[in-house]
């Protein structure tokens, strides 16, 4: 329902001889058609046919559009900048024996340890990840979980029950310490110092750590699933939010107040997201895409798409300490692992060449 639901709003069913074009519609280029573009919304940054047109101009009346025989100054329609690579691997998560459907991981993070919990929703279960990525504990669970985030040295997991679990979890084992049933949907959930902020479709409340006494952080009842997942920096100034209908990256203060919103041409209902060094990777689920969101004020770039084996992202990790990042794909039994290369890795392979000679 959920992915009909963007279909309806988004509009994809078109048919074209395959040419090139200098400005090719986006949408049909998510279904692998190329028909060239006749308007380009300045508010989404896509490029649209006449068909998507006009049924974006349906939806989106107030949006900032320009037609081709006003204006061809249009900005060009991809900008990719992949990300420096050491090595890239798939790791299969699945549970041969236990697994009753497809793998679907709809959270994932990196511990201080090192090893990475993963969410597996369809299959009702966690599943912890050694250094190596293969499945060393799991955790069956009564209902389908949605997102854990790390509390000090516990795990908080959302769940469908209306309820959030905070659990223990080392390499021997995974426990339920607590149970706290919620009055409303459980979809994200982040910390900061004392407080949990949980998100159901379009809200986020702010709760003390026993989950009495919420208060409304932030609200958007303009389109559903305007709130999808939800990240806090280090410092705790700042909350980034996926908005997947509008296809933005919203900014918060801490206290709840709409700053900015970012929007990407190759970024399409973005969902997982997570912060890297000195920037943000950002799942769009339906571009097929990682972009990456500069912390330092530079352009935001799509970093992996297709060719880099990425077909509809939900999710994704970093660990600082190896730079690596583990990411999750719609309904898939592998997790995609890339070891990014640091600068110092390049300037060392050079020297390394250098003494051949």
């Amino acid at each position: 329902m959920e992915d009909e639901e963007l279909e309806a709003i988004r509009r994809i069913s078109i048919s074209s001889n395959s040419m090139e074009y200098e400005n090719p519609c986006g949408p049909c280029l998510e279904d692998s058609l190329e028909v060239e573009a006749v308007s380009y919304c300045g508010t989404c940054k896509k490029h649209f046919c006449v068909s998507c047109k006009r049924m974006h101009s349906k939806i989106f009346r107030e949006h900032e559009r320009e037609d081709s025989f006003i204006n061809k100054t249009w900005p060009p329609a991809h900008n990719y900048q992949k990300e420096p690579v050491k090595l890239r691997r798939e790791c299969n998560i699945q549970l041969l024996k236990e697994d009753k459907e497809k793998c679907h991981v709809i959270s994932c993070s990196f511990l201080p340890d090192g090893l990475v919990l993963l969410v597996d929703n369809f299959n009702r279960r966690l599943k912890l990840l050694s250094e190596d990525k293969s499945v060393l504990n799991t955790l069956s669970l009564p209902e389908k979980p949605h997102v854990a985030c790390v509390v000090d040295k516990m795990v908080a997991l959302t769940m469908a029950d209306q309820s959030v679990l905070l659990l223990a979890v080392d390499r021997q084992n995974i426990k339920i310490v607590s149970v706290c049933p919620m009055e409303h949907e459980c979809h994200c959930i982040a910390h900061f110092k004392e407080t949990l902020y949980i998100g159901d479709d379009q809200t986020i409340y702010k709760y003390p750590m026993n989950c009495k006494n919420n208060k409304i952080f932030y609200s958007n009842k303009s389109c559903p699933r305007s709130v999808k997942y939800f990240i806090i920096n280090n410092e705790g100034t700042r909350m980034y939010v996926t908005n997947e209908v509008s296809g933005q990256v919203v900014i918060l203060n801490m206290e709840g107040v709409y700053l900015e919103a970012i929007r990407h041409h190759d970024m399409q209902c973005p969902r997982g997201l997570c912060f890297g060094n000195n920037c943000i990777y950002v799942c769009g689920y339906q571009s097929s895409t990682i972009t990456k969101i500069s912390l330092t004020g530079e352009e935001p770039v799509c970093c992996f798409n297709k060719d880099d084996g990425i077909v509809s992202p939900v999710t994704i990790c970093h660990d600082t300490n190896k730079d690596e990042l583990v990411i999750s794909q719609w309904r898939n039994n592998n997790v995609v692992v890339f070891e990014l290369m640091h600068p110092s890795d390049d300037a060392n392979n050079t020297l390394a060449d250098s003494s051949k000679f």
